[in-house]
């Protein structure tokens, strides 16, 4: 009898779960909906099977990376010496690692919003500046009625208060990276709650930190960007073409069809400045008025003089032409920068060469992280045509006659590796950083071509040549092959966009930058000002960082950041889910701005509206039907860009979401290979003026401690003497061209990981020892400049800024001796924003920055100013160089020191350049 009953019960209670998940699964009964099954007391209408604290928010890889296949493409590593490869593998993979931690790759984590949270937080746009206080906005609680209220907050790189906390309040742990807060008042704490603060307790130009918010079982994770702002960096295009383009080719052997070029493009622009890089056997003179001719070592080669012809641009555009091109009637230069002037956010724009219009398509698969990336160009390919330009689209790759944005073509630079033959690896270095179009009705002529034994000696190269280019990618480009053919509280706060940052007007009591002219004249440089700010801003992506505030109590689940697809591919978009009560119809809407919206694999009886377009809507009587579909949900950008962003519109019912997709191009690996010693690590740059002795005791000094280490001269003496040596590169520059025009070119030569600047008349000692730069260089690969002293004198200094409002401009003040703190783990180095003149820096980082050509005499911080939050830098005790003893003579005093109307002219140049209101040095 007992047993039976107990089978019975057994039988019952069978039957019972049965109908249970019939119910379930037929939509009866939702899952959501089981909070009428809990007893009193412990119902909550925000129930959630998934809501576990770090169950299903993240943060997540943003990609799950995988092996590329090889089929029908060249295998890199095959060219590599087989003795060579495993120590090249070895230290390809350290360089690999180092990048990803410059580049941030595992920062884009992807972070999902829980549905049905009572929690409400900034999900994106929420930027600190290192070290300052900052108030999180938008942080609020919004539950039923409870006894008390008790949430905790916790961060990993700074610390958490809450600010005016009086007698009475409930906050623990002010100052320290976890707080929590309680109140028997809601209204209370979301008081308190509103004037909790973060402060970042790590200097860094740029980084991410993530902050958990708990209240019970709910947990959501957002993002705080900790960023340092920079300065901006503008070019006057002044009133004609003549300020606003400079010519610039490179010759080798071809001075009859140099000659011919110059002479044509005087037929048509008499004034427009022309650069030359030549790297001839026996340089012959090239003269002419507003022509700078610069003489390279023999044969250095085609990249190399593309990078010093660049480096010396003082201009927005630049506009390439290969040295046997001729231009004609229909050469117009103009039509060029109309069209870079429209769209602002292009950096170069090919034309063609007599008839021949040519482009392609670079298609990059990243591949595994211990492999490598896989790398096809596609001949005549293009993405899509460029809004509001008839003729012209799209592409990755251009032929050799372009207009180019300045500043961006320095960013990527061209690889002095590649001496004879190379086109495609410009552009494939820019791949994801280069936005380039091909338009039609663009041309330029090409001279008949002559016979020329020697030259064609050198233009060709050999097989040898060949495979150590493939090499030298599959190492530098981490390529492994290449081919060139809801809710409980009633209140439901009022979504929107905030401006990331609210700016206004600055003061630091310097110096006006704004220059004493005509009202008249200064309302014309103010007005082109303004236009190169808007221009700046776009390409910068100041309106992509909205900031967005999560909803409390949302029934939606939707990915709140690191959600990133490629231009013009469809990708399902993760991680979209309703969570909520029983209804009789669920219906969702989703839109978007530059893209369609779909779902994938629909089947008869489906309810969705909108395939493939820019608003969708989806519909069913089952909540787990309907989430089987939200699943499926995918985006297709239907605008090519290499990095911008769209925001999906999520609503259901009264409940709306608003979530950033960012669209980026990949980018394709640039790395340097370190080699085995400091020679292959490191190359020593100077310039040089009217300082030929000095010169030589610096020079004797290094062959005493480094005899095999690469020394790069840029001198630009008014009688140029021959200096030679072993593993000596000397570029003779047209006279006086300036300081900071010699740093650019001979930075524009080196081909290793890293240089050390020093001045002419530095002396290097015992002491002396790059080895020790290195050391910290590679243990904190984030660091881009290293800093040491000079005869005991450590200088250096920080910056403070204002970005001031957007009509004036900003407020620039120096601060010797100031410093933001030490380097973790190095007690001898501080960081800071400016060094002394005796520096290791990484060669590309610092190229990107560049140094100003404008500036010939005195300059130094300008420098560090262009840098300013795009470079970490820091100043080390005990890394030490000598100064020659002497006195300033002769023509050199003259030309050295700065006359006062010399001065005034660079606080005005800040004016325009930087966008500042005033400086204080």
């Amino acid at each position: 009898m007992y047993y039976s009953l107990l089978f019975k019960i057994f039988l019952t209670s069978l039957c019972v779960t049965a109908l249970g998940i019939y119910a379930i699964q037929s939509g009866f009964l939702d899952v959501t909906d089981v909070t009428r099954l809990l007893p009193t007391g412990t119902r909550r209408l925000q129930f959630s099977k998934e809501r576990l604290p770090g169950r299903n928010i993240g943060p997540y890889p943003s990609k799950n990376r995988s092996s590329c296949s090889c089929e029908g493409y060249t295998l890199n590593a095959q060219h590599v010496p087989v003795d060579e490869l495993e120590d090249l593998q070895r230290r390809r993979s350290e360089e690999y690692r180092q990048y990803q931690l410059r580049m941030r790759t595992k920062m884009d984590s992807l972070i999902l919003a829980q549905a049905n949270s009572p929690l409400q937080y900034p999900i994106q746009g929420f930027v600190v500046q290192p070290l300052t206080k900052t108030v999180i906005p938008g942080l609020a609680v919004h539950a039923r009625k409870r006894k008390l209220y008790k949430v905790s907050l916790s961060v990993k790189k700074g610390v958490l208060s809450v600010e005016d906390v009086l007698e009475g309040d409930q906050v623990e742990g002010k100052g320290q990276r976890e707080l929590t807060i309680s109140s028997s008042s809601l209204k209370h704490l979301n008081d308190l709650l509103s004037r909790v603060t973060y402060t970042s307790t790590t200097y860094h130009v740029r980084t991410k930190d993530l902050v958990i918010f708990s209240f019970e079982d709910y947990e959501s994770l957002f993002s705080i960007e900790i960023m340092r702002p920079s300065v901006p960096v503008l070019y006057d295009p002044g009133k004609d073409i003549n300020s606003q383009v400079t010519i610039a080719t490179k010759t080798f052997l071809r001075y009859d069809e140099l000659n011919i070029l110059i002479e044509s493009i005087r037929q048509f622009y008499p004034d427009i400045k022309i650069i030359i890089a030549d790297d001839s056997l026996e340089p012959q003179n090239v003269t002419g008025y507003n022509l700078e001719h610069y003489i390279m070592p023999p044969t250095q080669g085609w990249f190399a003089g593309r990078n010093l012809a660049i480096s010396q641009v003082t201009t927005k555009y630049f506009l390439w032409v290969d040295d046997d091109y001729i231009f004609s009637n229909n050469t117009q230069i103009e039509k060029f920068v109309e069209i870079m002037e429209k769209v602002p956010e292009l950096d170069v724009v090919g034309g063609a060469v007599g008839k021949d219009q040519f482009f392609f398509r670079l298609k990059y698969e990243e591949g595994d992280e211990e492999e490598g990336g896989c790398l096809r160009r596609l001949h005549r390919r293009k993405f899509q045509s460029v809004p509001g330009l008839d003729g012209c689209f799209f592409v990755d790759g251009v032929v050799n006659y372009f207009l180019a944005r300045t500043d961006a073509v320095r960013r990527v630079g061209f690889d002095p590796f590649l001496k004879r033959v190379a086109h495609t690896e410009f552009f494939l270095d820019g791949l994801g950083d280069l936005l380039i179009a091909s338009c039609k009705g663009l041309t330029v002529g090409h001279q008949k071509k002559r016979k020329q034994s020697k030259y064609r000696r050198f233009r060709f190269p050999g097989r040898k040549d060949g495979k150590n280019k493939l090499a030298h990618h599959y190492f530098k480009n981490y390529l492994k092959c290449i081919s060139t053919s809801h809710h409980v509280v009633s209140v439901k706060p009022k979504l929107r966009h905030f401006r990331s940052a609210n700016r206004s007007s600055c003061s630091n009591g310097g110096m006006l930058a704004r220059p004493k002219i005509s009202e008249e004249l200064l309302k014309n440089i103010v007005k082109r000002r303004a236009e190169e700010y808007r221009q700046h801003q776009i390409r910068m992506g100041a309106n992509l960082d909205r900031l967005l505030i999560a909803p409390a109590n949302s029934p939606i689940q939707y990915p709140m950041t690191g959600f990133t697809v490629s231009p013009l591919k469809k990708s399902i978009i993760p991680s979209l889910a309703l969570q909520t009560q029983k209804r009789a119809v669920y219906k969702v809407s989703l839109s978007v701005n530059s893209g369609v919206l779909s779902v994938d694999d629909v089947l008869d009886g489906d309810h969705v509206d909108g395939q493939d377009q820019s608003n969708m809507t989806i519909s069913s009587s089952n909540l787990t039907h309907l989430n089987n579909l939200l699943s499926r949900v995918t985006y297709t950008s239907t605008i090519y860009h290499i990095k911008t962003s769209d925001f999906v519109h999520f609503i259901f019912e009264d409940h709306e979401v608003i979530f950033p997709i960012t669209i980026k191009r990949q980018t394709v690996p640039v790395l340097y290979d370190p080699g085995t010693d400091v020679n292959s690590q490191v190359t020593i740059a100077t310039k040089t003026f009217l300082r030929y002795k000095e010169l030589n005791v610096l020079i004797k000094s290094i062959r005493m401690y480094y005899p095999d280490i690469k020394i790069i001269i840029a001198d630009d003496s008014l009688k140029p003497q021959p200096v030679t040596g072993k593993n000596i590169e000397h570029y003779i520059m047209p006279p006086t061209q300036g300081w900071f025009a010699g740093r650019n070119l001979a930075i524009s030569q080196v081909a290793t990981k890293y240089f050390l600047w020093v001045d002419d008349d530095f002396m290097f000692l015992k002491g002396t020892q790059i080895e020790s730069f290195v050391e910290i260089m590679e243990a904190v690969p984030e660091l881009d400049i290293l800093g040491g002293d000079v005869s005991g004198n450590q200088y250096y200094f920080k910056f403070e800024y204002e970005e001031g409002d957007e009509d004036e401009g900003g407020c620039l003040t120096r601060i010797k001796k100031g410093f933001h703190q030490a380097l973790p783990n190095f007690p001898n180095c501080i960081l800071v924003d400016g060094v002394v003149n005796y520096f290791l820096g990484r060669t590309d980082a610092v190229r990107r920055v560049g140094f100003d050509p404008y500036l010939k005499r005195v300059g130094h911080s300008e420098f560090f100013m262009d840098g300013l939050g795009q470079l970490l830098i820091a100043s080390c005790k005990g890394l030490s160089i000598g100064h020659q003893r002497h006195k300033p003579r002769g023509k050199y005093a003259y030309f050295r020191s700065q006359k006062k109307s010399e001065g005034r002219r660079k606080v005005y140049h800040h004016f325009f350049k930087n966008y500042l209101k005033n400086i204080k040095y």
